[in-house]
């Protein structure tokens, strides 16, 4: 997938865009430069070898009406784990599975998944690490305002795979309000913060 097409698809859908070099923006203000404006993005990407990112959080237009729908949440489930972070991949996945909807997501170039969600308009959620269920920290994160993911057509840094959208695409569905507390974080159930 050619990273410039990626970019300038992402936009065209109400997605502001800015390029990367490995996981580095490389425009000045990083995430606050995204745009959805077709010849800024063309203009990044007369450098060779940048990746495309997404700036979460910004509110998402219904391509129909322009109506704003939500703010863009993205969970980030990393493959690897750590000592502080025991619970990866498909485990971590499988953990978050029952309180979240069907999505469309992301294959990441590091082996992980992103999961798109929005998020109501007027949710202060930023970024975070560590979701906690049922007592273990898993090996995922979240990026609402404030934040950003590489985006499909990013080539990771390591392994110089590509990221690429999962089927089936769908629309991105709305947190689930009895899952999400504004500011604060997802709730699993009512006695279970997953720790945003």
């Amino acid at each position: 997938m050619n990273a410039l097409r990626s970019a300038l698809a992402l936009a065209s859908r109400g997605i502001p865009v800015f390029p990367l070099a490995g996981k580095v923006p490389t425009v000045p203000r990083g995430f606050y430069s995204a745009s959805t404006d077709p010849d800024q993005i063309r203009a990044w990407w007369r450098r060779p070898g940048l990746s495309p990112a997404i700036a979460t959080g910004h509110p998402l237009p219904d391509l129909q009406t322009g109506e704003a729908l939500g703010r863009l949440l993205v969970i980030d489930i990393d493959a690897a784990s750590s000592d502080s972070r025991p619970v990866a991949g498909e485990a971590a996945l499988q953990a978050l599975l029952p309180f979240l909807p069907p999505t469309t997501c992301v294959a990441t170039g590091g082996g992980g998944l992103h999961l798109y969600y929005l998020m109501p308009l007027d949710s202060s959620i930023t970024i975070g690490a560590g979701i906690r269920v049922d007592g273990q920290t898993l090996a995922a994160d979240w990026r609402g305002r404030l934040g950003y993911v590489t985006a499909p057509g990013a080539v990771h840094p390591r392994t110089g795979v590509v990221s690429r959208w999962l089927p089936p695409g769908s629309d991105l569905p709305e947190m689930p309000s009895a899952a999400l507390v504004t500011g604060r974080g997802i709730v699993a159930a009512p006695d279970a913060l997953l720790q945003l």
